[in-house]
């Protein structure tokens, strides 16, 4: 038999969107199911955006050094380590997982559900052994370029 969570928000999909608006919404005193495949944040976290955002940071400021004879200071060829570059990476990457951690969103209140959601009617979805029927959905479940 299936469980039955009746939370005022239920979240599909723990990516960066799905996280931020699950701890909002606890924070606003929300009762909050998160639903995820993956509940620790997801591939966003570990090799999607938060990584590729990093080496696109590290990008930036290599460019800066390029262009800044535009501001009045001297432009320098930067010279990359990459090993340097990719333990920046893995650094901002790691710090996003311990944020994002099943312990961190339970103590929050967060109620995760490991599981593809299927809607079953309007207000109530399966996933995994449980159904969950709830005030209020939100889809986060991201995107991919075709």
């Amino acid at each position: 038999m299936a469980a039955l969570l009746d939370p005022d928000i239920c979240i599909i999909g723990a990516g960066p969107a799905g996280l931020a608006v699950a701890t909002a919404a606890r924070a606003h005193g929300a009762s909050v199911v998160l639903v995820a495949r993956e509940p620790e944040g997801g591939e966003r976290v570990r090799a999607g955006s938060a990584a590729s955002k990093a080496f696109v940071a590290a990008a930036r400021h290599a460019h800066a050094m390029r262009n800044a004879g535009a501001f009045g200071l001297a432009a320098v060829e930067p010279v990359a380590d990459y090993a340097r570059v990719q333990a920046h990476v893995q650094q901002v990457v790691d710090g996003m997982a311990r944020d994002n951690s099943v312990e961190r969103f339970e103590a929050l209140g967060i109620k995760l559900v490991a599981g593809t959601a299927k809607f079953l009617d309007p207000k109530t979805i399966k996933a995994g052994d449980t159904l969950i029927r709830a005030r209020r959905f939100v889809l986060a479940t991201g995107s991919r370029p075709s």
